[in-house]
């Protein structure tokens, strides 16, 4: 029987809506953020040849004065990959949607802000591979998967749920194609910081122990440093 993208899907979103916050994410440049879509796509009614897709993406830490920082987003989907798509649902996209968000993140396009200004995010030929039908990135550096997977637990399985040890699914699918590596690597990652003594592992999921929680400062600092680094280039950019 062939397992089709809907079905893959439902699957997924079933797994990750066990982790404390469904909708939250890790970057490759190291900030924990939520994403909320507001499905379905449209067809822009500006005469342009592109589909729209409307969000918010929120840096969830307190990186000034506690003021929460986030990104309105209008997502532009071009004719091209649209074609290449078996359907705009959330079910055949979402992941692509996803992972192009985080792409912008990290090649610091995207900028987190207090104002509700709009920031335009294409999804063109540019991110898509034609061959496979998935979102085209360069690979992560197989060595620092442990690192994504140690901070994705930190951040989501830890500071975001509370400052209290919660399970995190560490095979996601939407990961393991932005990291552009398969599930059963990102499972031997986890089993490397099994050994390093810093997360628990249930099947797929990960908890942090107190040897990662006792980290939490140094680690807070480092995800500081990674939004200063952005914060920069935009400060740059303004001059």
């Amino acid at each position: 029987m062939t397992t089709t993208l809907e079905q893959i899907h439902t699957s997924s979103a079933a797994i990750r809506a066990k982790n404390p916050k469904p909708n939250f994410y890790f970057t490759r440049l190291g900030l924990p953020v939520s994403i909320e879509l507001k499905w379905p796509f449209h067809l822009s009614t500006s005469g342009a040849d592109f589909y729209i897709l409307h969000g918010d993406m929120k840096l969830e830490a307190d990186v000034k004065d506690g003021t929460p920082l986030h990104a309105l987003l209008s997502v532009h989907l071009s004719q091209t990959v649209k074609e290449a798509l078996p359907t705009l649902d959330r079910e055949s996209c979402e992941s692509l949607i996803i992972n192009s968000l985080r792409k912008e993140v990290d090649v610091k396009q995207l900028e987190f802000l207090k104002t509700s200004k709009r920031q335009p995010i294409p999804v063109s030929s540019r991110f898509f591979n034609f061959k496979t039908g998935k979102f085209a990135y360069d690979a992560y550096p197989e060595e620092k998967i442990a690192d994504f997977l140690m901070k994705k637990v930190f951040w989501l399985g830890y500071k975001m749920a509370g400052n209290t040890p919660a399970p995190i699914w560490i095979a996601d699918p939407c990961d393991a194609e932005y990291l552009v590596t398969t599930i059963e690597k990102l499972i031997q990652a986890a089993q490397s910081l099994v050994r390093a003594g810093e997360v628990r592992l249930d099947g797929e999921f990960a908890t942090a122990t107190e040897a990662l929680t006792f980290r939490a400062g140094q680690l807070v600092e480092e995800m500081k440093q990674a939004h200063r680094g952005l914060e920069a280039k935009h400060e740059f950019e303004r001059a």
